[in-house]
């Protein structure tokens, strides 16, 4: 993993908050994200992290604060289309792929697929994915349904679909929480490997060790509020645990 402090940034989050109704659910919150960094992103549930992810992929808008992806400054406008074509990808802990489709088949679902004379050319489709599945560290069969994958196997597949295209920013989501130990190991190498290739990765996840071994940089939140924003060398598991409970 790379120092943070020489990367330009990707994502730059500056004062943003959300309110619904009478519920704060950002206060104020700034985030930064660079190319080739792994940045956890922290708090118990209600801290906020949902909220700040739905900003970022344009499901949400912010009520006040300011949101730039790049050089663009995207606060008023940002779709999930949008963040998409500038190279946002997001991974939820449901892979949310189709059981009954192989896997060539998932990782097109969002993509323009190649036609031949009118046809599906499902030879070409496959040689689209195949930069992607390897980035992922794929080594099974993606001419098998996806019902047929295990679980470990379904959530890597979800990672490739994500990096169909040009992906400049990956959000796991709590990645490793349904998984045993060895498919979690698996997790941890492709997220190193995404970050030697100058990819963003907000990792969000409640297991304070994978943090302490993945993150270059932290930041934490706390009642919609910044609670702390540390970087590697800063942060061990019980500073994580203060800045989490406020104790």
């Amino acid at each position: 993993m790379a120092s943070a402090g020489s990367h330009p940034t990707l994502v730059r989050a500056q004062r943003l908050t959300k309110t619904y109704g009478a519920v704060r659910a950002l206060r104020g919150v700034d985030l930064v994200l660079r190319p080739g960094v792994v940045h956890a992103l922290l708090g118990a549930n209600g801290a906020g992290k949902s909220t700040l992810v739905r900003v970022l992929a344009g499901a949400e808008r912010a009520d006040t604060g300011q949101l730039t992806i790049g050089d663009l400054d995207v606060t008023e406008v940002l779709t999930p289309l949008m963040a998409r074509e500038l190279g946002l990808r997001f991974i939820h802990q449901d892979p949310q792929l189709v059981p009954k489709l192989t896997g060539v088949q998932n990782l097109l679902l969002n993509e323009p697929i190649p036609r031949r004379w009118g046809l599906i050319s499902w030879g070409r489709a496959k040689k689209a994915v195949t930069d992607a599945a390897e980035r992922a560290g794929i080594n099974f069969d993606l001419d098998v349904p996806v019902e047929r994958l295990s679980l470990p196997q379904q959530w890597i597949l979800a990672v490739a679909r994500a990096l169909v295209g040009r992906a400049r920013v990956v959000v796991m989501d709590e990645p490793t929480a349904s998984l045993p130990a060895e498919a979690s190991a698996q997790v941890y190498r492709v997220v190193r490997e995404l970050a030697a290739q100058g990819v963003a990765v907000l990792y969000i996840t409640h297991r304070l060790a994978e943090v302490v071994d993945l993150a270059d940089e932290v930041t934490v939140m706390r009642d919609g509020s910044l609670s702390v924003s540390l970087s590697r060398g800063g942060f061990d598991i019980d500073t994580l645990i203060r800045a989490i409970v406020g104790s």
